[in-house]
């Protein structure tokens, strides 16, 4: 998204000019203005590169029906912006390294989902991240720095320091660690549930162990990773957590 998060900017990149017209469609309600650049693929495949090198995109629709030589192509460009857009494919994702698909024949209603969780994603989120390690708190940062979301990390020792956060202010997602010294992730797991029962926590262990993600689920918890996780988990449970049904990582 532009930098001051006012509008989303989307290329499409298909012959199909019905397609193209239900993504406009599709897009005229969202939360905020959606700009929409349209590159024709009949001979358009270079266009799309040149509009990639000369404008700053939050995500790219392309059509599953371009060779599979040029889906390679604009698919090297887009992860290699800077901006780091989404891609999405219009028709099958398999054997596609893309972050999303719209199905044929595409539907109004699916599109306008797919631009509400493209906006959703590039909006910023706040996490607190709970650990006694500052070690692992950094390697934390490090992992959602990499992440599809924007996310503006703060940081709490152990339990008290994370009640005493949550209790001043709600945080999108909690990153929360199990086994911590003194009072422990559970312990905390319904410290902060009690401050807010809506609040989304994450917890994590380095135990591979399943007992672990049952009784974090069990208690509350809205989602459970192992120890260690890279940026493409991240992406994974937070489109489960917002229950994105188009963009997903998982």
């Amino acid at each position: 998204m532009t930098d001051d998060f006012v509008s989303l900017k989307a290329m499409i990149v298909s012959e199909a000019a019905a397609d193209r017209e239900l993504i406009r469609r599709g897009a005229a309600g969202a939360s905020l203005p959606v700009i929409i650049s349209e590159v024709v693929t009949t001979g358009g495949e270079s266009a799309a590169l040149r509009n990639l090198a000369s404008e700053t995109f939050d995500v790219v629709l392309f059509d599953d029906g371009l060779a599979s030589s040029d889906k390679e192509v604009l698919l090297a460009a887009v992860r290699g912006e800077a901006s780091r857009p989404l891609a999405v494919v219009i028709g099958e994702a398999a054997g596609l390294d893309v972050d999303g698909a719209l199905a044929k024949p595409l539907a109004q209603q699916h599109v306008a989902e797919l631009i509400g969780e493209c906006i959703a994603t590039r909006l910023p989120k706040r996490v607190l991240i709970v650990d006694d390690s500052a070690a692992v708190r950094q390697v934390i940062q490090k992992v959602l720095k990499a992440s599809h979301f924007p996310i503006a990390a703060e940081e709490a020792d152990g339990h008290a320091a994370a009640c005493s956060h949550v209790t001043q202010q709600a945080y999108d997602v909690v990153i929360l660690d199990c086994h911590m010294a003194g009072k422990d992730g559970f312990d905390t797991l319904e410290a902060l549930l009690q401050i807010r029962p809506d609040a989304k926590i994450l917890m994590t262990t380095e135990r591979q162990d399943h007992t672990f993600a049952d009784r974090a689920r069990r208690e509350g918890a809205a989602e459970f990773l192992y120890k260690p996780f890279f940026a493409r988990d991240i992406d994974a449970a937070f489109s489960r957590l917002l229950r994105f049904a188009h963009l997903r990582w998982s």
